[in-house]
């Protein structure tokens, strides 16, 4: 897992998405110019039982489909990424899919969206680099990763922390 490499700065935002199955909790939108094309997106599975990702794909963002049967069990990470060899090579992790197959996450900032097979948004995120986003995700190597959730009724708009967290090299 991408995460357990980290520095904490705490981050806020409002994320209009109702309780899910999946989580992204993790994203680097813009790497250093060393490290390439390592950008990804990780997800978590918060149910008790393991999600068969069959047909999910990401809807928005970048485009990848899981065309073949993979089960995310409870509490398991798994990473998305550009170039998945490169991910592993660089971070010596192996829970690691792709590579995409078109677009580059927006160093700008963008919504992303993983749908399931019927087109049903399980999870989205809005990423940004202006404002409360951190400088640090953006083109110095940091990810944003996933690091509070607090869920509100009876909106159910849910706050959201993401940190910014520095990635090493294995």
């Amino acid at each position: 897992m991408v995460s357990r490499f980290r520095r904490t700065l705490i981050l806020v935002l409002l994320s209009t998405t109702p309780l899910q199955a999946v989580r992204i909790t993790e994203i680097l939108y813009h790497p250093s110019a060393e490290q390439g094309d390592l950008e990804f997106v990780e997800i978590y599975n918060e149910e008790p039982h393991a999600l068969d990702l069959l047909g999910y794909h990401f809807c928005a963002g970048f485009e990848f489909t899981f065309t073949e049967r993979l089960f995310l069990d409870p509490g398991e990470y798994l990473v998305v990424a550009l170039n998945p060899d490169a991910l592993r090579s660089a971070f010596g992790i192996e829970n690691v899919v792709g590579p995409w197959s078109a677009g580059r996450l927006d160093n700008g900032g963008e919504r992303i969206l993983l749908c399931d097979n019927a087109g049903v948004v399980r999870a989205e995120v809005e990423y940004n680099d202006r404002g409360k986003w951190h400088a640090a995700a953006d083109g110095s190597g940091h990810s944003l990763e996933l690091s509070l959730i607090h869920i509100s009724e009876p909106t159910r708009r849910t706050p959201i922390s993401y940190g910014v967290f520095c990635l090493k090299k294995k």
